[in-house]
């Protein structure tokens, strides 16, 4: 997996949902938030498996038994001079930390779409030039989950700087994806911190019947 330019460590596993039980919160040394009390075991193993593989992360960079909070807005609170970005997906949990917190940092693992989930994307996260771009692609359902990736990684990315919610329709992709990248422009800028225009190299891997992609650059300056 070839991060970037910026010093970075990532962390990738399984887990098993089935086999989740509440004291693997404290095998594992991770605090269990109040607000997951009423959660189903679902929610309750992707944040445990999230939080882990993240404190495996920043353990690999000397930060042993440091424990990730959670902000207003549910995303995961890094301790100083850090960024970082989780994800997790029907089995499969990630992570990516830095020691360079002016670093843009975003990871995102997706179940290769199909059905009604493949159609959803084409409706709610494409525009007319992705989809036609797709369209032409051999591999449509890979292609198209591939994108949707993306963006969710760029807005993990871009988020802690920018501090605005903005929806699919803020970045696209202008030409096919190489092997290893796949490049989204911004259409609209983002609260004069980013502009219209700014491209992002979003790498990425196929794993099985499912898509990791991540971000790791340096901020944009002030």
């Amino acid at each position: 997996m070839d991060i970037g330019s910026v010093a970075a460590t990532a962390v990738i596993a399984r887990f098993d949902q089935s086999r989740f039980e509440d004291g693997l919160f404290t095998t594992l040394d991770v605090d269990r938030p109040n607000r997951l009390d009423r959660a189903v075991e679902k929610r309750k193993s992707e944040y445990l498996a999230g939080r882990a593989v993240a404190m495996a992360a920043l353990a690999s960079n000397g930060h042993a038994s440091t424990q990730i909070a959670t902000g207003p807005n549910r995303e995961p609170i890094w301790p100083a001079g850090v960024a970082g970005s989780i994800t997790h997906s029907k089995g499969r949990c990630a992570a990516i930390v830095t020691d360079q917190p002016d670093t843009l940092v975003g990871i995102d693992i997706e179940d290769i779409a199909e059905g009604s989930s493949l159609d959803a994307i084409f409706k709610v996260a494409l525009q007319p030039e992705e989809t036609r771009l797709i369209r032409e692609s051999d591999a449509q359902a890979l292609t198209a989950t591939l994108v949707f990736s993306a963006k969710e990684t760029l807005y993990k990315a871009l988020f802690p700087a920018v501090k605005q919610f903005f929806g699919f329709d803020h970045a696209e992709l202008h030409c096919a994806p190489s092997e290893t990248v796949l490049r989204l422009r911004l259409t609209k800028s983002l609260k004069n911190t980013v502009t219209a225009g700014t491209e992002f190299d979003i790498g990425y891997k196929q794993l099985d019947r499912s898509v990791i992609t991540w971000l790791v650059t340096p901020a944009p300056a002030d």
